[in-house]
């Protein structure tokens, strides 16, 4: 794994070093693959920060969130050309990932009181790409459920395990191995608070 992660590591870098080279004769916003061109690249940024993390690099993995924060949400994406829903709903899911992997990382660094404001900003971008009642939308509740019991908040942690229920009921009905997961992780949290 070790091997694959560095070499992971060398194309991404090559990748990087061809985008900073060639941004003066690159004009992004005034092409029509611009808007797709910077989700491209912003996903890059989102992919080397996930390694940096996984290597335990968490200040370098910071910084390129940002970076691909930064490239995501500024992506043109109102261009009337080329399928405007479909990079609308490409930018706004990618940008909620990013918001993600950033309320992840301050959860880890046991930065409690930064871990809910980007996970909210997260849920926001999938819901308005995917909808309310999303099977996606059930899956971040429940990751960002997950996240909010590591940072000790238990409160949230319990609402966000609850959407993802009345999520998982409403596509899926009454499943039972989907309706019991969820229920197993709200029962573990009332355990947690104290809730017998």
């Amino acid at each position: 794994k070790r091997g694959e992660l560095e070499i992971a590591k060398y194309y991404f870098a090559l990748v990087v070093e061809c985008f900073d080279s060639g941004a003066e004769e690159r004009e992004l916003h005034n092409t029509s693959n611009s808007a797709l061109s910077m989700l491209v690249f912003s996903g890059l940024f989102n992919n080397i920060g996930c390694l940096q993390y996984i290597d335990g690099n968490i200040t370098s993995a910071i910084e390129n969130f940002a970076k691909a924060l930064e490239i995501g949400k500024n992506a043109p994406l109102r261009q009337t050309c080329g399928n405007y829903k479909k990079k609308m709903i490409q930018g706004y899911k990618h940008v909620g990932t990013i918001y993600y992997n950033i309320g992840v990382i301050n959860a880890w660094l046991g930065f409690k009181d930064e871990v809910i404001r980007p996970l909210e900003r997260s849920l926001g971008y999938q819901k308005v790409a995917l909808g309310e009642n999303h099977p996606d939308i059930a899956i971040v509740q429940h990751n960002i459920g997950a996240v909010l019991v590591g940072a000790g908040h238990l409160d949230d942690a319990m609402n966000a395990f609850l959407e993802s229920l009345r999520i998982i009921r409403f596509v899926n009905g009454n499943d039972e191995y989907q309706v019991a997961k969820e229920l197993f992780h709200v029962g573990k949290v009332h355990e947690m608070k104290g809730e017998y």
